[in-house]
């Protein structure tokens, strides 16, 4: 974490943010964005927007969100002049078995294979967090960037969200494509500035008492004063977490 950069204001951040997106346009021939319905991915889309003229959104369906936020991101994609790609593992999603159960062996031989790397031969959706964010983020999210041939994703990361997070680069090199993170240096408070700023329409679950939006089964409402803005989100346990970032886990949901 630069604490230089972070403590610039925002109208440096901003213009930081953009430096790192025109040097991305200028990198990569395909690239896309992450959207999840939440005020960081809602910030970086308006910034992309502003910088970038080609490029395709990604929305990792779980299955699992908030009506509202899939009401929300129809809604935001409606003024956008940009492709929508759902990325969804419906392999698992059609195999669920009664309960919420899901079983390897009703899987194809891509999610089994998934599901061996983590030691798992069924799980139950949202109980088991490790298999259920693997199958339906992670697996979904990679397979959609291979699909289409992306070697650029940009995506709503910041410093300040999770411990984890504070060594991560504007430009992360992964195996098949670069992550690009143009807003990492911002803090919670300067993303609702710049929001409420700029006239920017938002997804209306944070004014109920949710900070930081995921699959229903795992947020919760938190109060204004949390230590943490994620502390409402029941997946992110650390040593879960460390081992889907091994995996190629984004924690952008």
């Amino acid at each position: 974490m630069d604490e230089e950069l972070y403590n610039l204001d925002l109208d440096k951040k901003v213009e930081k943010s953009k430096e790192v997106l025109k040097e991305a346009k200028d990198r990569y021939d395909n690239i896309t964005v992450g959207f999840t319905g939440g005020k960081d991915s809602l910030t970086t889309l308006e910034l992309v927007k502003d910088v970038i003229d080609d490029f395709k959104v990604v929305f990792v369906d779980t299955g699992q969100h908030f009506d509202e936020v899939y009401s929300f991101i129809d809604e935001v994609m409606e003024d956008i002049d940009a492709e929508r790609i759902d990325a969804i593992n419906t392999n698992v999603l059609e195999n669920v078995r009664k309960g919420g159960v899901v079983k390897k062996d009703d899987l194809n031989d891509l999610n089994q294979k998934e599901l061996e790397k983590i030691d798992w031969e069924e799980f139950t959706l949202a109980d088991d967090r490790e298999p259920c964010c693997h199958l339906l983020k992670t697996v979904a999210f990679q397979q959609t960037l291979n699909d289409l041939d992306v070697d650029g994703h940009v995506n709503g990361i910041r410093w300040d969200e999770q411990d984890s997070r504070r060594n991560e680069n504007y430009f992360s090199e992964r195996e098949t494509h670069t992550r690009v993170h143009p807003i990492l240096h911002w803090s919670e408070d300067d993303v609702w500035s710049y929001i409420q700023r700029n006239g920017i329409q938002y997804n209306p679950m944070y004014d109920r008492g949710y900070r930081s939006l995921g699959c229903k089964p795992c947020t919760n409402k938190v109060s204004t004063d949390a230590e943490s803005e994620r502390t409402g989100r029941a997946q992110d346990k650390e040593k879960v977490m460390e081992r889907l970032r091994a995996l190629g886990y984004m924690a952008i949901f």
